[in-house]
């Protein structure tokens, strides 16, 4: 999310050790007028940052890598309309190379955490993903990326849309998430 809101979503290694460049799908929204973006892009420069994380007990633990601020980035009108609190909003897809690869273990658990600080009033919001994974991630707001103080209760059953070129992902991501049944 954008404006200091904080997501995370956790992920499973198949194939793969290094992750060295991602993708990721979002959209703009005016939530002080509480309609789609004009432009459609967002009204200031994007300034994303990312975080990859360890799992720990089914949350996001150690920071393996950054946060990063992601200067170069690829930023795609997909020409997709998506509709948002009722309101026509644009799909637009981001890809990234990271500054330095991030050593990944084929089994293991980890968390990534997308930030992006644009000072406008459109914000930037990650999308879900529709197929896939495990319907567990983490918001917050407020907070700094990168700071690990994820708890049970910013638990949400969403998935977010994103792809890790390179690597193969499992597409049950970690499995259920904390708590008692």
């Amino acid at each position: 999310f954008g404006g200091g809101f904080r997501c995370a979503d956790n992920f499973r290694i198949v194939t793969g050790t290094s992750l060295n460049s991602l993708c990721w799908y979002g959209y703009y929204f005016n939530f002080n007028g509480s309609i789609g973006c004009t432009p459609q892009s967002g009204d200031t420069v994007d300034q994303f940052s990312v975080v990859i994380y360890d799992d720990a007990s089914g949350l996001p633990g150690n920071v393996l890598a950054g946060p990063t601020a992601l200067n170069t980035i690829t930023k795609t009108d997909t020409g997709v309309d998506l509709v948002y609190l009722s309101q026509t909003v644009r799909r637009f897809k981001y890809e990234a190379t990271l500054p330095a690869a991030v050593p990944v273990v084929p089994g293991g658990c980890h968390w990534i955490e997308l930030v992006n600080m644009s000072t406008g009033n459109c914000l930037w919001l990650w999308e879900t993903a529709s197929l896939g994974g495990d319907s567990a991630s983490v918001q917050k707001p407020g907070g700094v990326a990168g700071v690990m103080n994820w708890y049970s209760f910013d638990l949400t059953t969403n998935d977010f849309a994103f792809c890790l070129p390179g690597l193969r992902i499992d597409n049950l991501d970690c499995g259920l998430p904390l708590g008692k049944c």
